[in-house]
């Protein structure tokens, strides 16, 4: 099963399209966010939650304006975090 969504921005030229999927272990979040004029921005993400949608992981790959981004972000099962493979014990909880 998968539902795909896409809406627009009202504050600044942009769009948001993305697709939601069953997977068989959880969820897959895949789209796309395009924006701004000038410095505008394109980046791509990747959220994976577990079947009681807790987020697993995530990944923004993109530009902003002329500078590439990318940001990884992993919860383990005790409920810590990794950003970009970096413990990060103020997310500690989060779901």
């Amino acid at each position: 099963m998968t539902a795909r969504m896409r809406w627009g921005r009202l504050d600044v030229p942009g769009t948001d399209e993305c697709a939601l999927t069953a997977s068989g272990s959880g969820w897959q979040l895949d789209g796309i966010a395009r924006y701004g004029a000038g410095d505008a921005a394109e980046l791509r993400y990747h959220v994976t939650c577990d079947a009681e949608w807790r987020t697993v992981t995530g990944r923004v790959d993109g530009r902003v304006g002329p500078r590439r981004m990318g940001l990884a972000i992993e919860r383990e099962a005790a409920g810590t975090w990794t950003v970009d493979r970096v413990a990060a014990p103020e997310l500690h909880g989060l779901i």
